[in-house]
């Protein structure tokens, strides 16, 4: 403590402007804001640092000396950034230098490795490297970032490994990956289930939280790769990139067994097992009905089990936040159904639709089975003191009238949607864009078809701003719009009667008219594989709706 704020202090207590309990801050405690700005700073002084290093030690790594010179380097590097992360009470500068420090060694070594170990062996590497380092430094956040790295680097280690073909290394890389991402659910759930009821005294308590920490970082991890192994979730998939439907695990069921379901089914078993110890109150019969549920959803989602055991063990060992991520994990999964190539859709409608009315007939159970308030309880309320019962009934009233509204909201905003699309459906004025060509293995995708329309100039979003641009098209005889220009909002030119202006939508970091894909019956590919033309509804406020597909020769595809 500086002996000079000790003075200040003393004598503000002395002159009554401090209570007798005032002390100086705790030097350990340190503002997030100003830990990001330093370690701004310390990222931005590392650059040239960094940069300096590589032209000095350039020549170690020629004539052969590429193993020896990424290693000595790298470890030299790697292990004084440890000694500053090492310390508590390091200056925050020093501290934040070091994490770039330590990054660059690891990359040192790994470098000078690579031509011995290939792409899988240096991942495994840069993995150990990080749970090596989560072992040394101090800081909680980089242990948990250093055991969400260990996961990644599993998971890249075995995503890299080849196989013969194309076809064969995309597929059984997705499997592998669904493995990595099972056996490090499972280690992990295995360390939160060891973790709980640790004796935490003085002498190891901190030694625990150092392995929490890493654990709580690998989990993370875990739930977000488990996630986006299921595929685009609902509703996302027509906003996001098409790039996530390719991690969709569709075919692989028929051509690899079940094995991967069935290890879905033990994983969420295990969590009903986890569930049901941690609280007793749950062993009812029509509860256990309704959480053994989610075992056929785990089948026909092969991702869902393991995000369970996790949130089952997570939530039964007080990890609140961890356990909400899980919870949002599985709530993806689940999204993720709708856009699942492995079922057809009839199937998922009636999964989907009988899992609600068997969840419903069981809250209707629960609800008959659970017993009323008994006479004393009802006594008791009747004797609660008069202001109470007045605030708990406008409580009550201002709950229901809550729902009540936000129903009304929701329906108002749905219908007025519908009714919009309607109205331009039946006054918009009909017109025909031609189809631009397109990557012919993204043109059909189970129930939809991908479309692409040749619009003039750049129409990227960073170029055109917040503003929807607008398509300046020219009809021929036959009603078929040529796209000639985009120009903005504010901008509008004077049009002939030949010309008409469509509205622009973002997608995919571009513009595009109306949307990017049209939905179809399955079965229905080949049919609709026959579309040269896309038939729009235009309404005089320069708004689209894409309502059909025509032919070559400009008949409609019913």
């Amino acid at each position: 403590m500086n002996m000079a704020s000790s003075d200040w202090l003393h004598k503000a207590k002395q002159m009554g402007l401090l209570p007798d309990d005032a002390r100086l801050p705790d030097s350990a405690h340190r503002p997030w804001p100003l830990t990001l700005l330093t370690a701004l700073g310390a990222w931005l002084a590392a650059i040239p640092l960094l940069a300096l290093l590589v032209l000095l030690f350039a020549g170690v790594f020629e004539h052969g000396r590429q193993v020896v010179g990424g290693l000595i380097v790298g470890f030299s590097l790697w292990g004084g950034a440890i000694f500053f992360l090492r310390q508590k009470a390091a200056p925050l500068f020093l501290e934040q230098l070091a994490v770039p420090g330590m990054l660059a060694g690891t990359a040192f070594m790994a470098y000078g490795l690579s031509r011995e170990l290939g792409a899988a062996g240096i991942s495994l590497f840069l993995g150990g490297m990080a749970l090596l380092s989560a072992t040394q430094v101090a800081s909680t956040w980089l242990r948990a970032l250093l055991g969400a790295t260990t996961v990644a680097c599993l998971a890249l280690a075995v995503h890299s490994w080849h196989t013969e073909t194309w076809g064969e290394w995309r597929q059984a890389a997705r499997l592998r990956l669904a493995l990595a991402w099972y056996a490090a659910a499972a280690v992990l759930s295995l360390a939160t289930w060891s973790l709980h009821g640790q004796n935490m005294h003085a002498g190891n308590a901190e030694r625990w939280q150092a392995v929490q920490d890493y654990v709580g970082g690998a989990i993370s991890l875990t739930l977000v790769g488990l996630a986006v192994w299921s595929g685009m979730t609902f509703l996302l998939g027509a906003s996001l990139s098409a790039e996530l439907h390719a991690l969709e695990p569709s075919g692989l069921f028929e051509r690899h067994g079940h094995w991967l379901p069935m290890l879905s089914i033990a994983a969420n078993a295990l969590a009903l097992v986890a569930l049901l110890r941690a609280w007793p109150s749950l062993k009812k019969p029509w509860l256990i009905a309704a959480l053994s549920m989610s075992l056929l959803a785990s089948w026909l989602m092969p991702s869902l089990g393991a995000v369970l055991l996790l949130m089952a063990l997570l939530a039964s060992t007080h990890h609140r936040y961890l356990a909400l991520a899980a919870v949002c994990a599985a709530a993806w999964i689940i999204g993720a159904f709708y856009y699942s190539l492995t079922w057809p859709l009839a199937t998922k409608a009636l999964f989907l639709v009988g899992a609600g009315a068997v969840l419903a007939a069981l809250a209707w159970w629960g609800w008959r089975v659970t017993p009323n308030p008994s006479n004393e309880d009802h006594a008791a309320k009747q004797t609660t003191h008069p202001i109470a019962r007045t605030v708990s009934t406008a409580r009550s009233g201002i709950m229901t009238w809550g729902l009540a509204l936000c129903a009304i909201a929701v329906l108002a905003v749905v219908n007025g949607s519908i009714w919009h699309k309607q109205t331009i459906i039946a006054h918009g004025k009909p017109v025909l864009i031609e189809l631009a060509p397109r990557d012919p293995r993204s043109l059909m995708q189970g129930d939809f078809m991908a479309l692409n329309f040749q619009l003039p100039g750049h129409t990227e979003l960073s170029l055109l701003g917040a503003q929807r641009p607008l398509a300046l098209a020219q009809l021929d005889e036959r009603g078929v719009a040529t796209l000639v220009d985009v120009v903005r909002p504010d901008a509008k030119p004077l049009l002939s009667a030949q010309q008409l202006l469509i509205e622009l939508t973002p997608k995919n970091g571009q513009w595009t008219l109306v949307t990017d894909a049209w939905f179809f019956k399955e079965g229905e590919a080949d049919k609709w594989a026959l579309a040269r033309y896309g038939e729009f509804r235009v309404n005089n406020t320069d708004q689209a709706l894409l309502v059909g597909m025509r032919d070559a020769n400009l008949k409609p595809i019913q």
